[in-house]
Formats: structure tokens, C-alpha cells, sequence
């Protein structure tokens, strides 16, 4: 809650043990992981030092266009798909599935957050990220036209998402194995340290070292200060981080 306003939430986080995950939730959190895993050489890693000071970030899904004429492109690296067009295929046909799991996802912990955003999108007519053409119409969970993804110890400075149109955004972070992007078992020796994801003005956050699962989180990203603090992987895991929201860029 607001420290200056009792009556507003800022944030709504639920934490899962890997061990109280369905057989079901695990699927379908290793579909997301393993898909953004994969996409990864089909899109170019964010540079920006004003969102990253370490690790990696990427984005998939719609943008504003630097290409003249074009209003509206894609975050992509055309030369990685040219190279293999028939793989860039197969995974982009996974994405509208993926865009289902995250969107329900979200809907579940924030009724009232994910209708304001679908709201947002239909009357300004945004594509959601898994849209492979602009003007396809939004499916039933479609709540952000493009997602954000971080791994490899990724870490930013103390921030609010101010260009955000919406008011809230989504995200789920997972412990994950470093070499396909899936899910950890319960039976991995997973020991990343460190990274926890923190309201500096509020002194609290999220303390991934008590025990390891996936955290789902609905917050003010463009009213509440925010960061992700260093970590340090193993050579086996890291964390992935994803989130979903809507900017003025798109």
C-alpha cells in the first residue's frame, strides 16, 4: 500500500514454491521460458544504459518504426532471420499461445488491473505482441503490445516506467537452467544469489533467497520507483524476469 494514501495498492505480488506447482503450471511456465528462449537470436538485446547497467534485456513484439514511412515495425534482427527463416517461423507460431498463458496469468492476480489495460488497447487500437500483423484483432487475453524479457544477472537503476500509457504492468520472474531456458526441478542445485527486486522510496521488495519458485507481480510501474539489484548466476541457472506493459513507443 501507499505509506501516503492507506486506501491504495501499489502492488499485488503472489509467490509459488516450485514444489506447489501443478504439473499443469509447470507446462506451461516452461512453454513461456523455453519460447523467449528461443527468440532471443531473432531480436536484438537492449543497450540502452538508462534500462540496463548489466545483464541482458530484449523485447518482442510492436514498436514504434525508425524505418521511413513505417509507423509501426517490429523488435527485430533481420539478419538472424534471414539466416534461418524456417526456424524464425516455427517459434513466432508459439507466440499467440504464449501471449494466452502470460495474459491469463495476469488476469488472474489483477481482474480490475488487466481490463484497464485491455481497454487502453482497444480504443487505441494497439496490437498485441503476439500479432503477427497490426491490425489483427486483440485475442481474449491480449493485455500489452510487446514483451520485455531480462536474464544473465540483468540489474537497472532506480527508476518509474513515466512514457508508460498504462497504469499497471505485469511480471513474472522464474528460476531457470541456463542452457535451454526451461524451468528448474525441485531436485536442481539452484543457488543464484542476490537480485532481488526492490521500491527503493518504500524500503521493501522481493526477496528471491527464501526459497525457490516463481513470483507473479501487478504494480504502478509508472508511478512507483523501482529497480533489479546485481545477482550472480551459476553456471547452470540464472533468473529470467518478464513483463508486460504499455509505453508511448510501443
Amino acid at each position: 500500500m501507499d505509506k501516503n494514501d492507506q486506501s491504495k495498492i501499489l502492488a499485488v505480488i503472489e509467490f509459488t514454491p516450485l514444489k506447489d506447482l501443478t504439473q499443469t503450471e509447470r507446462d506451461k511456465i516452461n512453454s513461456v521460458t523455453s519460447f523467449l528462449y528461443k527468440t532471443k537470436q531473432f531480436v536484438n538485446s537492449v543497450s540502452s544504459s538508462s534500462r540496463s547497467w548489466g545483464g541482458y534485456m530484449w523485447v518482442i513484439g510492436w514498436r514504434k518504426s525508425s524505418t521511413a514511412f513505417e509507423l509501426i515495425g517490429r523488435y527485430l534482427n533481420q539478419d538472424a532471420i534471414n539466416l534461418a527463416p524456417d526456424v524464425y517461423e516455427a517459434v513466432m507460431k508459439l507466440s499467440e499461445g504464449i501471449s494466452d498463458i502470460l495474459g491469463n496469468m495476469f488476469h488472474k492476480l489483477s481482474d480490475v488491473a488487466f481490463k484497464d489495460t485491455q481497454t487502453l488497447m482497444l480504443k487505441n487500437h494497439i496490437p498485441g505482441f503476439a500479432s503477427l500483423e497490426f491490425d489483427a484483432p486483440l485475442n481474449k487475453n491480449d493485455c500489452s503490445p510487446n514483451l520485455t524479457f531480462t536474464t544473465s544477472g540483468f540489474f537497472n537503476p532506480p527508476h518509474v516506467d513515466s512514457k508508460d500509457i498504462s497504469e499497471f504492468a505485469f511480471v513474472l520472474f522464474v528460476p531457470i537452467n541456463i542452457n535451454d531456458g526451461t524451468l528448474v526441478s525441485e531436485s536442481d542445485d539452484y543457488s543464484v544469489t542476490g537480485g532481488d527486486f526492490v521500491f527503493p522510496y518504500y524500503n521493501c521488495g522481493i526477496d528471491f533467497s527464501e526459497e525457490v519458485g516463481i513470483v507473479k507481480m501487478v504494480w504502478r510501474a509508472k508511478e512507483v520507483r523501482h529497480c533489479t539489484l546485481p545477482s550472480i548466476d551459476t553456471p547452470f541457472h540464472t533468473r529470467m524476469g518478464m513483463s508486460l506493459q504499455i509505453n508511448q513507443k510501443l
